[in-house]
């Protein structure tokens, strides 16, 4: 079973879509393009489920954390291995109200592993704690 990322990301939330182009210029404003991502159905970024190109990429960056919030994000990451076992990330409030801790429900959800080897966790006064992290989209 997939585990789900299981904290609502507060803001800021960073989400990039990247395309791997190839673009052939020949001068004069004469350009060939081709991509190279191939479709497959998944989240679209728009609250739904369709096929579309390229690979999604979140970064969060959390502050302020409470103490349980952050041994829950370490506990998570340690889980994970760190970036290697993927997990469903819900794109809150973006593309639904709530994360389905089941990840049972499409709508809004990437397969996404962290993107980062390790974690940090930042204790900038007593039990309070900023952390940073970014997932990218992969298949299963």
């Amino acid at each position: 079973m997939t585990a789900v990322f299981p904290i609502e990301a507060s803001w800021p939330l960073i989400h990039d879509l990247k395309h791997i182009n190839y673009l052939a210029d020949y001068g004069d404003g004469i350009v060939q393009g081709a991509n190279f991502n191939l479709a497959y159905t998944r989240a679209n970024g728009e609250g739904g489920v369709t096929s579309y190109k390229g690979q999604n990429r979140f970064t969060l960056r959390f502050q302020a954390l409470d103490y349980n919030a952050a041994k829950t994000i370490w506990a998570f990451y340690k889980a994970r291995t760190g970036n290697l076992e993927p997990f469903y990330l819900y794109n809150i409030p973006e593309e639904r109200a709530s994360i389905d801790l089941t990840g049972a429900d499409t709508t809004g959800r990437y397969l996404v592993r962290f993107e980062q080897p390790q974690l940090t966790l930042e204790k900038f006064t007593a039990s309070l704690f900023n952390a940073g992290i970014s997932m990218i989209e992969c298949r299963s």
